[in-house]
């Protein structure tokens, strides 16, 4: 069922179908892509609760790619209440997996002050 899913790229909404299918079934990185075509709105209208749900699923099932989208969905309040510790806690997590994407999201934090004091000398790998 997923891999019925990655064949169809261009056609969002039959991708889907095939995604769903593999998704019930248990298959985490199915769940991640459900995840993000919900948050995304490829294939289906935009729905932040349900690609949360999606992606959180996927997170308790070791997808570590969902880490920092569950991250910038708490940064930005998508489906849940905006809370920029959290989102830290998600960008960390995605970092310790090697995932470079968050180290630029939590740069970008501390550049912003979201959550965090401003901050232009902060580099994830120091810890914070």
């Amino acid at each position: 069922m997923y891999h019925a899913g990655v064949i169809a790229p261009f056609n969002y909404e039959k991708a889907m179908e095939w995604y769903l299918k593999a998704a019930k079934s248990g298959y985490s990185i199915a769940q991640y892509i459900v995840g993000w075509m919900y948050q995304a709105g490829k294939g289906v209208p935009v729905d932040y609760m349900k690609a949360m749900d999606r992606l959180r699923q996927a997170a308790d099932q070791g997808e570590d790619e969902a880490y920092p989208i569950i991250g910038k969905m708490y940064e930005e309040g998508q489906g849940v209440s905006q809370d920029y510790q959290e989102a830290m806690k998600w960008y960390l997590k995605a970092v310790k997996q090697g995932l470079a994407n968050a180290e630029v999201q939590i740069g970008l934090m501390h550049l912003s002050g979201k959550g965090v004091p401003v901050d232009f000398t902060k580099k994830p790998w120091n810890g914070f």
